[in-house]
């Protein structure tokens, strides 16, 4: 079966709808993450990491066409892709510089906020949220208070203290959403994010966009 050929437009497009879930996941409840309906936050964190590794994998398959790999629509991953793709060609480094294998034994980069760390997260994601449905929060609540919800959308609260007890006259308190590092990880082990899901979805967001851009440059 032939398929129409596809464009750069169409990686641009599929971006586009990331960002679209992601300014509706950063307006929910007014901004107040932690507050807002838990499903439609599941929804939106999912269907945000399925358009961002969507534009990926459509960027693999464009590429699989303008190169000729001649792999089969049904076969043309990212991994598959850059695979067939040759040592010498730029457009190999610019697609692997978007794709990160996060099979068992294949752990979060050291530093989780490099660029090398929020590719390996975002693909984690894609995997852990969007395909087997875990939740990825952590709420920050209050002063030196942080929720974990666990596995499930309203699952065991837990409360953990910071090692440092705040001055409570100069510090006001609020609550913020942050995406656990490793949702893979059992909630009395796994840590969360130093920054706010809102900023991480940007940095992102741009960074994937970007290096879509200069693997579309190659291609």
């Amino acid at each position: 079966m032939e398929h129409p050929a596809l464009t750069p437009e169409e990686v641009r497009e599929r971006l586009g709808f990331a960002r679209r879930r992601k300014e509706e996941l950063v307006a929910l409840n007014g901004g107040d993450l932690p507050g807002a309906d838990p499903h439609n936050r599941q929804q939106l964190v999912q269907e945000f990491f399925f358009h961002l590794v969507g534009a990926i994998e459509m960027l693999a398959q464009l590429v699989n066409e303008v190169r000729h790999l001649r792999l089969d629509v049904e076969d043309a991953s990212a991994s598959a892709v850059i695979e067939a793709l040759p040592q010498a060609d730029a457009l190999r480094a610019a697609l692997a510089a978007l794709y990160a294998n996060t099979r068992r034994g294949r752990p979060v980069p050291r530093d989780p906020y490099s660029d090398e760390g929020l590719i390996y997260r975002i693909w984690n994601y894609r995997h852990q949220v969007t395909h087997r449905r875990r939740q990825p929060f952590q709420f920050n609540v209050g002063i030196g208070t942080a929720i974990d919800f666990g596995s499930g959308l309203r699952g065991r609260w837990r409360e953990f203290r910071y090692r440092r007890n705040p001055d409570l006259n100069t510090q006001a308190p609020g609550r913020s959403a942050h995406f656990i590092l490793d949702p893979r990880q059992p909630p009395d082990v796994r840590s969360a994010s130093m920054h706010s899901v809102p900023d991480e979805l940007e940095r992102m967001l741009k960074l994937v966009a970007t290096r879509c851009e200069a693997a579309l440059a190659l291609a």
